[in-house]
């Protein structure tokens, strides 16, 4: 595996291995993800170097087990989609989803190293929106600096972001959901829609976006922590700068 073309002092995702795979998810690994997956090229910039037809880009940072991105999939076949997960046991949960839906897989592409490399490497004004659905917390202080979401990388978002594209934010983590919404309401390029907490419903109607309780979120209510969200919107006028 080529090493990701913008390499990044910290990590923000801890470890990538966990249990073995079973041998059907072992054998999906192997045979389904290599034509799914990309790295990074100096000479070609995604999604143009990606899909097939040119369609509005979404992505999902940090898919997890797949639950939200699966639904995304199947209720917008007019997207394309760019997964982004480092962990390979969520990788092959995934993968083996998608393979027992037989989804089409034209519109599907995923990136298994640091999500800010795959961000800086995305042409501006490309990505219709964005999900950032339960990044790790990294609860302890002397860890809040691997954080997924600080100013950099918020900018990053916003530039890649198209004119009145969307950002989606949710956690079950009081503080980091606090640090986040401080941060996002502070830049003018931003506008908050709505924020709130995510119901313990797996009714579609009573959840924003309409999107499906995940493994995550399903692991907060039965812990009692509260779920919650926000939904973003770049302005038309205003760009971040990135001196």
């Amino acid at each position: 595996m080529t090493p990701p073309l913008f390499p990044q002092k910290s990590v923000v995702f801890g470890r990538r291995k966990g249990r073995p795979l079973r041998k059907t998810k072992t054998a999906l690994v192997k045979d389904l993800l290599p034509s799914l997956e990309f790295q990074l090229s100096p000479e070609e910039r995604p999604p143009l170097s990606l899909f097939k037809d040119l369609k509005p880009l979404w992505i999902e940072i940090g898919y997890g087990t797949g639950d939200h991105l699966i639904s995304q999939l199947r209720e917008h076949p007019h997207c394309n989609f760019i997964g982004c997960e480092p962990f390979l046991g969520g990788i092959a949960d995934f993968l083996e989803k998608l393979s027992s839906l037989n989804l089409p897989l034209e519109n599907i592409r995923l990136f298994t190293q640091d999500a800010r490399s795959l961000l800086k490497g995305l042409d501006t004004n490309s990505v219709e929106k964005i999900f950032l659905l339960f990044p790790d917390p990294w609860p302890k202080k002397k860890h809040n600096k691997r954080r997924f979401l600080g100013n950099d990388t918020l900018l990053e978002l916003i530039r890649t972001l198209t004119p009145l594209g969307t950002l989606v934010i949710a956690s079950d983590h009081d503080d980091y959901y606090e640090s986040m919404l401080t941060l996002v309401t502070q830049n003018k390029s931003l506008i908050l829609q709505k924020q709130g907490v995510l119901l313990n419903s797996t009714d579609p109607l009573e959840r924003p976006l309409f999107w499906p309780m995940t493994r995550f979120e399903r692991k907060a209510h039965q812990a009692q922590r509260q779920s919650r969200y926000m939904i973003l919107q770049k302005c038309t006028s205003v760009l971040p700068s990135l001196s």
